[in-house]
């Protein structure tokens, strides 16, 4: 009797469940939603433009008692024909053709419940909290000299929040605009139908709780921390320099050396 005891003890805890902890993007609708999906196409012909939905969750494997803030590095591929620089659509920052200022990109922290109905109700934004986005072009030689751009968020509460671990989060939105894109007869942005993928590399958490450093979040969560655009896109594993991979050892100050 002891004996088969101890056997199924050891069968449970061969076959547990992994813990849930980790990084998603999807499109349309966050990671449980069934309206989500992990390709887009962009409407880029739709007369003064089309929008679309990028959601990103997370999940900890551990608590985080008292969470203020998340920094996010999301590094952008795109097959390019007049490669290896990148044309028009994708360029985003200050004074380019698809600046953001322009409207192109969008990012909300407001947990649109239609859509997000599997994180939690409770999340880790509030009236308080103040965020950011900024594009910016790769370093070409770091070791992710193959994706060319990126995306940093900056997210901040004014007060700590527990992060429940193994807990579905909703992260942010951000909306993509082709408003400026050449294919709607009114803007000049050459590239919109081009082939690409957006990999959220890395979440790094802050805590004030004193002597604790950050928590840096990688990998794929519930259902993968890469999306497609346009086509197949690069999200498999015959392109790990632009995919999302565990960088848990890696320094903030190192992850931050990746951009220029």
């Amino acid at each position: 009797m002891k004996k088969s005891l101890l056997f199924c003890s050891a069968l449970l805890a061969l076959t547990a469940r992994p813990v849930l902890a980790g990084l998603d993007l999807t499109w349309r609708a966050c990671n449980t939603d069934p309206g989500r999906t992990s390709d887009a196409v962009f409407d880029c012909a739709a007369p003064g433009g089309a929008a679309i939905d990028l959601f990103g969750c997370f999940q900890v494997a551990v608590p985080q008692d008292s969470f203020i803030a998340m920094d996010c590095s999301l590094f952008l591929w795109v097959d390019d024909p007049a490669g290896p620089a990148l044309d028009d659509f994708w360029h985003f920052e200050s004074g380019a053709c698809n600046d953001v200022a322009r409207g192109s990109v969008v990012i909300s922290i407001t947990r649109p419940d239609s859509l997000c109905d599997g994180t939690a109700a409770i999340g880790p934004w509030d009236e308080q909290t103040a965020f950011g986005i900024a594009y910016r072009q790769l370093d070409p030689g770091s070791v992710r000299a193959w994706c060319l751009a990126g995306f940093n968020l900056s997210i901040t509460r004014a007060k700590p929040f527990t992060l429940r671990a193994t807990t579905n989060y909703f992260g942010f939105r951000i909306t993509f605009s082709t408003v400026n894109a050449v294919e709607n007869q009114s803007g000049q942005c050459v590239g919109c139908l081009y082939t690409g993928s957006l990999a959220w590399s890395d979440a790094v958490l802050s805590s004030i709780r004193a002597g604790s450093g950050p928590y840096i979040l990688s990998g794929p969560g519930i259902v993968g921390s890469c999306v497609t655009f346009n086509g197949p896109g690069c999200c498999g594993t015959d392109c790990d320099v632009c995919n999302a991979v565990p960088v848990r050892n890696k320094t903030w100050s190192h992850l931050k050396s990746l951009y220029r």
